[in-house]
């Protein structure tokens, strides 16, 4: 394995900026999820560090080599896409084995490196059928131990489960993680989906209009996200977001009437305007002297339930951890937790750690 190294990349399509100025650094053996909306640029990314799009400016380097000219098939990169991308007149076994073929590997060689790969994803017993008798979910694994018997030095994966159904994601996505750990590999994976991202990636890196927005581990991005993007973009359900004002005594206030305890902030003066964040879990229904908030509907979970309410046209969402459900029109205090909010200035950057 290798790492990869992407630096001050750049691409536009007719005028327009897909990618601006994008630096990665993936260390040999990490598992870096590029995560973002649809249309953000992700995709690009990855295809242009396997060679399939030409960067307008910036390099790529795979191990100590640049490779920013290079063909994909001298980047030592496997990349699995969205759709499979079998062959389906091909059994398992050859959709495996085409890679080596096309290097001219001896027959000795393949026969084991397809059983070893096969062996790895639990497809031994599946290697003589053709992809249209796989269900989603072993196509994909076919897709992946494709990539595998290649030994590159950096997988690359573009959405792979994306079409899978949910559950089946869940258990592919547990897999894929294991299988990059056990052969120890150097991955990029693209995904809009969060939970995959939070779930897979040792680091993540959110990436929105072209431009990283913040890059680090997943208790990083979630707990301290570093702008009003991230912070709304991660968590399920999002962030809540409210306009204040710091009063300078360690207050923020929300209205004359309500107002919220908060950490000393040093670079904030009396009277700044703040955006104030807090989870739907982070929150707590009380008596008086909270947020009112108009019950416009509720998610029953089972042990908790979700409100979905609206305070002065802002949409607020908290989680109840009690079964007794609130009705429409109902009106209820949420009080935000002081040691769990998150602050932000009027460009949406972080205010303090």
């Amino acid at each position: 394995m290798a790492k990869l190294v992407v630096d001050s990349l750049s691409k536009a399509f007719d005028g327009q900026t897909v990618i601006s100025e994008c630096d990665i650094h993936v260390s040999d053996g990490e598992f870096l999820v590029l995560l973002g909306p649809s249309g953000c640029g992700k995709s690009t990314l990855l295809r242009i560090i396997a060679g399939l799009e030409c960067a307008d400016s910036g390099t790529v380097s795979i191990g100590d080599r640049d490779v920013t000219d290079h063909p994909p098939k001298d980047r030592d990169v496997a990349m699995v896409f969205q759709n499979y991308a079998l062959y389906p007149h091909m059994t398992v076994y050859d959709n495996i084995a085409f890679p080596l073929r096309m290097k001219h590997k001896d027959r000795d060689d393949i026969d084991q490196s397809v059983r070893n790969a096969a062996e790895l994803l639990g497809l031994t017993e599946l290697l003589s059928r053709k992809p249209r008798t796989l269900s989603g979910g072993q196509r994909q694994r076919v897709a992946v131990g494709r990539a595998i018997v290649r030994n590159p030095k950096l997988f690359l994966f573009d959405e792979p489960l994306s079409n899978l159904d949910a559950e089946l994601r869940v258990s592919m996505r547990s897999e894929i993680k294991r299988l990059m750990r056990t052969l120890n590999a150097t991955a990029l994976y693209v995904t809009h989906d969060q939970e995959e991202a939070l779930t897979m990636g040792d680091r993540i890196a959110i990436l929105y209009q072209g431009v990283f927005q913040q890059v680090g581990t997943p208790r990083e991005v979630f707990e301290k996200p570093s702008c009003l993007f991230v912070a709304q973009f991660i968590g399920t359900p999002r962030m809540n977001i409210l306009n204040a004002k710091y009063d300078g005594n360690s207050n923020l206030k929300i209205s004359d009437d309500i107002v919220i305890a908060s950490p000393k902030l040093s670079d904030v003066n009396d009277g700044d305007e703040l955006m104030l964040g807090f989870r739907p879990d982070d929150c707590r229904i009380v008596d008086s002297g909270g947020i009112p908030v108009d019950v416009v509907s509720t998610e029953y979970l089972g042990e908790s339930s979700y409100l979905y309410g609206r305070y002065d046209e802002t949409e607020i969402i908290a989680r109840l951890r009690t079964r007794t459900i609130p009705d429409f029109g109902d009106v209820l205090h949420i009080l935000p937790d002081s040691e769990s909010i998150h602050l932000f200035d009027s460009l949406g950057n972080r205010v303090f750690c």
